[in-house]
């Protein structure tokens, strides 16, 4: 693999896994999302997807709608300043829309839904 980062393999958490929702190739998506983010970004291309997922790039697109549409991740886009040319496109996993694929404990997900609703002051 000619990348900037040392590949060592993939770690699929178990909600991911054992998810009966989700294809393989929306977990095998949604698991290299996750291991490009830095800072909880990805930025990555379809062309990139398509050619470790051995897919089309339409494809790769199509799979992103769905998981995106399911808020399993949302997609930004950036342009070009005074142009509607996309300068970056950023994903990103929203874990907390489903924290029991990331092993996330309910608990812990709702106190923390609980404390940024009370702390609104308005």
């Amino acid at each position: 693999m000619a990348e900037n980062r040392p590949f060592k393999g993939v770690w699929i958490p178990a909600g991911i896994y054992e998810n009966e929702e989700l294809g393989w190739t929306e977990k095998l998506l949604l698991i290299e999302i996750e291991s490009l983010s830095s800072l909880g970004e990805c930025y990555a291309l379809n062309a990139h997807f398509a050619k470790h997922l051995h897919l089309s790039k339409d494809r790769i697109s199509k799979v992103l709608t769905s998981l995106n549409r399911g808020r399993y991740i949302s997609i930004k886009f950036e342009y070009k300043e005074d142009s509607k040319e996309m300068e970056k496109r950023i994903i990103s996993i929203n874990k907390l829309a489903h924290p029991t694929l990331w092993g996330i404990d309910e608990e812990v997900n709702n106190s923390q839904k609980e404390v940024g609703e009370s702390s609104y002051v308005g």
